[in-house]
């Protein structure tokens, strides 16, 4: 499809008409065909579901998840199907035609390929199925896309009830995975502070000075405010090399929390090579998470970043 428009890019709609074009491109002598729909039936709503209109295909969605167990046949059916696409339509009805429905994608979970159990996983959650035995169960796959789907699948869940299902997690997460660390991030927003602590009591990684590179980056993605104290200890121990005391700063720095701001405050005042970083955080939060903590006038007080101070220069080029 294009619109008209009298010049190329953008679109200001400089043509008041707001017209274009919607092409079909076809093979010749093709005869497009309108198949007609049969919705009374369960053979003509399971072939309104294979069709590759969106449309059409919810239209024998519906109808065959309002017809409930009685389309559990037909459905199970084209489970078997050949085609992969068609095959999955079926699997999204299976929690809605009765018990055996349930049953039949509960025991898609244990099938050998890690997109199909994902799938039932999505699945039943769509549904409103009851999730946490089966995520508790579930954390410990050896997959990580269905690990990763486990992580997300929590996010709404009171970290009361899923505390040790993030640590089985965390206990087999690639961290150097960027997407396999990012949801647990995203699964333990909001409760971030005591999903850390429960990650820390159980992978026990020893003193901050002692932190494996998995719990550091851990710790960085949660931002987790209970983990201030500890991060400060490893951005202040000399001991460590400096990568890791700057990588410490930059997780203090991504903590909504203005605990997080005093201790950057501290290390951006002091005299030690981190001091560059802290700035930079503190000027770059100013504007953004850290506005309401006000730390504008606290650098202005430790002579950090004074904006009234600065004097505006030319700088002349050829």
């Amino acid at each position: 499809c294009d619109w008209f428009d009298p010049r190329i890019g953008a679109s200001s709609h400089m043509d008041d008409s707001f017209s274009g074009t919607i092409y079909r491109i076809a093979p010749k002598n093709f005869h497009p065909v309108i198949a007609k729909l049969d919705l009374s039936t369960t053979a003509g709503r399971v072939a309104a579901l294979r069709s590759p209109a969106i449309n059409t295909r919810y239209l024998g969605f519906r109808a065959l998840k309002a017809q409930g167990a009685g389309a559990f046949p037909a459905v199970a059916e084209l489970l078997k199907e050949g085609n992969k696409w068609v095959a999955a339509r079926g699997a999204w009805l299976l929690p809605y035609l009765g018990d055996k429905g349930v049953q039949a994608c509960v025991a898609m979970l244990g099938d050998k390929a890690a997109t199909q159990r994902v799938l039932a996983y999505r699945a039943l959650r769509r549904s409103g199925h009851d999730m946490l035995a089966h995520a508790r169960r579930m954390s410990m796959d050896t997959s990580p896309q269905v690990r990763r789907e486990i992580a997300l699948s929590l996010r709404d869940i009171p970290a009361a009830k899923t505390t040790d299902i993030f640590v089985e997690l965390a206990r087999r997460c690639d961290t150097s995975d960027k997407n396999s660390l990012e949801a647990i991030g995203l699964g333990a927003a909001n409760q971030e502070s005591v999903i850390w602590t429960a990650i820390r009591e159980g992978l026990s990684p020893g003193k901050p000075s002692e932190w494996s590179e998995r719990f550091e980056r851990l710790t960085w993605r949660l931002w987790a405010a209970a983990s201030i104290d500890d991060l400060r200890l490893r951005a202040m121990d000399q001991s460590l090399s400096l990568q890791k005391r700057k990588f410490a700063v930059e997780s203090i720095a991504f903590i909504d929390d203005a605990r997080a701001c005093r201790v950057m405050l501290e290390l951006a005042a002091g005299q030690s090579p981190l001091k560059g970083d802290a700035t930079a955080w503190l000027l770059r939060n100013a504007a953004g998470e850290w506005a309401k903590h006000d730390i504008n006038r606290s650098m202005k007080e430790k002579g950090i970043y004074d904006p009234d101070a600065i004097k505006v220069v030319t700088a002349p080029v050829p």
